[in-house]
Parts: structure tokens; C-alpha cells; sequence
């Protein structure tokens, strides 16, 4: 099977950033494209901003700087405010690898054929 896209989504832990690594390693060995995801749900974007006494452009801010970071690994990084799972299965579509490395217990994934 040729590999020609790569979607890895990342919620920045470690195991998520080994995950990160092994999708950049095989997209370099296969010369395929790597899009980094991260999706911030809207609940704790909303539980964010309760804790933040001046409203400020917090969610732009914060979508800036984690696509800036991500950026350095792949040539593709998008930063998402939205339901996780829907997010990323949206982002996989027409991918030809989707890979996950989350720690977050809010996440659970069902697997579909």
C-alpha cells in the first residue's frame, strides 16, 4: 500500500508525541504529505475562558500558537475548536493513514470498517 497522506492527531501528551514522531518517520520513508491535527473542544475552551478574568482573543491566540508549534513537524498543521472525534474523523477523510496517539480518557474512539 502506497502512502501518500498522513493525518496524526495530537493532544500533546507523550504518547501523542511519539505518535507524532512515528507519522513524520513515515512520511518521510514514503514520501508522503503529514498533517498534524489538535481539535480543542468547545467545552474546555468555554471552561478556559471562565478562568480568564479579561476577555481577550483567547481562542484565536491559542490556535495560533499550537499550529505555529506544530508547523515545525509538518508541513500541514491545523488547530480545530470543535467535537473530537467528528474533527479528526473529517480530517482523515481521504487520508491514506490516520494516526492517534491521545491519552485524553474525555476521547473514546469506536472503530468503524
Amino acid at each position: 500500500m502506497a502512502l501518500t497522506r498522513i493525518v496524526c492527531a495530537t493532544d500533546f501528551s507523550a504518547d501523542a508525541t511519539r505518535a507524532v514522531r512515528r507519522a513524520a518517520m513515515l512520511a518521510r520513508q514514503h514520501g508522503a504529505g503529514l498533517r498534524l491535527l489538535h481539535v480543542v473542544s468547545r467545552p474546555r475552551l468555554d471552561a478556559l475562558r471562565q478562568w480568564v478574568r479579561r476577555p481577550v482573543d483567547l481562542p484565536e491566540r491559542l490556535v495560533e500558537a499550537a499550529r505555529a508549534e506544530m508547523q515545525q513537524t509538518a508541513g500541514e498543521a491545523r488547530v480545530v475548536i470543535g467535537d473530537v472525534v467528528a474533527s479528526i474523523a473529517k480530517a482523515a477523510a481521504g487520508a491514506d493513514l490516520l494516526v492517534l496517539g491521545m491519552t485524553d480518557p474525555e476521547t473514546q474512539f469506536t472503530v468503524q470498517p
